[in-house]
Parts: C-alpha cells; structure tokens; sequence
C-alpha cells in the first residue's frame, strides 16, 4: 500500500498538479511501543489493511481535490519539484500519521509487539525523511524499503502494497 500510496502521489504531480510551495517537517510521531491486543494475527491484519486502504482512498480523494485546480498553473518547473513539499506536509504526512496511530491503536497480537513496533517505526521514519526531503524523495522513486519488507514478511497485503 506505501509504496501505491506513493505512486499515486507521484503520478498526480508529474500530471501537472501542484500548489504553491512551502516547506515544513512531517508531524509523524511513530508510537514509542504498540501495546497488546485481543486481535489475533489474522484478524489484526484484515483491520490494518482495511485501515490501509480506507487511509489510501481518503487520501487520493484529498489529493485530487487538491492538486486538479492547480494544474492550471503550470510553470516552467516540473510540477513535482514545484509542489512536493506542501503536498507531503498538508496531506500526505498527516495522512501517514493517521494510519500509523489507527494501526497502534489496534494493539499487536500477542507476541507480535516488536514486529508491529518496528512496522509502524520503518513507516513513521520514512514519512519523516519523506517530508523533510521531499523532492529528493519523490524524484528518487519514493522508496517505502524497510516499511514494506517489514509489512511484507509479517503477511500484510494491503499495508505493503500487494
């Protein structure tokens, strides 16, 4: 799903969608620790790629609604450099701390804490790096790596972007 997520983003600004530029750091917070839940490990991974999913949808609609009226106002500079910090501070930043603080808040299955903990964090940090170096980031391919192998291995589908 990260790495969806970030493929819708990047599609819709290199379309020519954007906004004035301003710069600014992710208020992505990844949880100190992830308690214990009553979950079992297949139901806490249909909730959190029903999350995933619900958090991706949101946000594509938020940044259509955002980006479509500006894509009139093309300049020379790519719309993705022009645009890419203030969509990762205003949408897609709070739109990832959502998501991360909707997942926690599940509560790992049993014995599962460290690997949901270490999920959330991989996600949170890139986030983080995301929105303080958001051009480079999105030009370079908006590598979700660690967040996603993480995801991955644990059996979320959604969540990793299968």
């Amino acid at each position: 799903m990260w790495a969806l997520l970030f493929f819708v983003l990047a599609t819709a600004l290199v379309a020519g969608c954007g906004d004035d530029s301003s710069s600014g750091s992710s208020t992505s917070e990844t949880p100190a620790d992830v308690p214990t839940g009553s979950l079992s490990k297949a139901s806490f991974i249909e909730q959190a790629d029903a999350i995933c999913q619900k958090e991706t949808e949101a946000m594509q609609r938020e940044l259509t609604a955002y980006l479509t009226p500006r894509a009139k106002n093309k300049s020379a500079q790519s719309p993705l450099v022009e645009y890419a910090d203030e969509v990762m501070v205003k949408i897609v930043g709070p739109a990832y701390d959502a998501q991360i603080e909707q997942i926690a808040a599940l509560g790992a299955p049993e014995g599962d804490e460290a690997e949901v903990e270490a999920i959330l964090t991989a996600l949170g940090q890139t986030i983080e790096r995301a929105t303080d170096e958001s051009v480079a980031f999105v030009q370079g391919g908006a590598s979700f790596g660690e967040a996603t192998k993480l995801a991955e291995a644990y059996g979320l589908e959604f969540c990793a972007g299968a």
